[in-house]
This record gives structure tokens, C-alpha cells and sequence, in this order.
């Protein structure tokens, strides 16, 4: 969209940046990828959609955090934390 147009739509609607933002979602959930914290799970050749390579990865997710500044809304998940949950939980149900 061209930014005059976003622009003039917003002024109309009396929207602003911060409300879209942080008035549209309850809760804001960001699973950083492999690349922080579970490097040697990172891959790309064997991998349909994901292209960069790990230091550009990295940037890509904390560019995204950088975004979400409203506290009460957002969360962030480390990609080894889910990992390890996942493999705790297995083994607890399991055995």
C-alpha cells in the first residue's frame, strides 16, 4: 500500500500507530527461532521456507521483539525452551 494512502486512511478513521498495534491482539506470542539458543538445530538446506542464514536469523528475531514494546501483550518463547518442555513432557508421560 502507498504510504499517502495508509496515511489518509488512518487520519480518516482516527486510528493511530500505537492503538492498531497494541489494541488488536490479546496477547502476542513470539517463538524465536532455532537460531538463538538452539543453533545446532538450524538449518537450511533441507528446509522448504526458511533461507537465511543464523546471523541474519538472529537479527530478523530481535527486530521482531523490537516491535512489540506493550509489555502486558506480548511474550516471548526461546525456540530451546519449547524444545526442552517438549522433550520433558515426552519423557514424563511416556515413562
Amino acid at each position: 500500500m502507498n504510504p499517502d494512502h495508509w496515511e489518509r486512511m488512518k487520519m480518516a478513521n482516527k486510528w493511530n500507530n500505537v492503538e492498531l498495534r497494541d489494541g488488536r491482539y490479546n496477547q502476542v506470542i513470539h517463538m524465536v527461532s532455532a537460531a538463538k539458543g538452539a543453533e545446532d538445530f538450524y538449518d537450511v538446506e533441507n528446509h522448504v521456507t526458511r533461507h537465511e542464514g543464523i546471523e541474519f536469523a538472529r537479527q530478523l528475531d530481535d527486530l521482531t521483539a523490537q516491535v512489540w514494546t506493550s509489555e502486558w501483550s506480548y511474550d516471548l518463547q526461546l525456540c530451546c525452551e519449547i524444545f526442552f518442555f517438549w522433550q520433558n513432557f515426552d519423557t514424563a508421560v511416556l515413562h
